[in-house]
């Protein structure tokens, strides 16, 4: 995977800010825990896109997805 100049630039940021903060022990350190927020920054944005979808009247209640995905796989009861 290419990392783009806006991820680096991100990065960056990032690493100023926790280094103005207390920094970290390691880079490896610091790029992990960059890693896990934008993973949880990625998940929070998901869940709010499937909530305004949802709301718009797209997609399905949970109950109904769920059985639609059991039939797919052949696991119906």
């Amino acid at each position: 995977m290419s990392i783009t100049k806006d991820e680096l630039a991100d990065f960056n940021r990032f690493a100023e800010e926790k280094l103005s903060n207390g920094g970290a022990d390691t880079l490896q350190q610091l790029l992990d825990e960059w890693n896990s927020r934008r993973a949880y920054e990625q998940s929070v944005a998901a869940i709010r896109e499937s909530v305004a979808q949802y709301g718009a009247g797209e997609g399905l209640p949970v109950k109904d997805a769920f059985e639609e995905v059991r039939g797919k796989l052949g696991w119906i009861e």
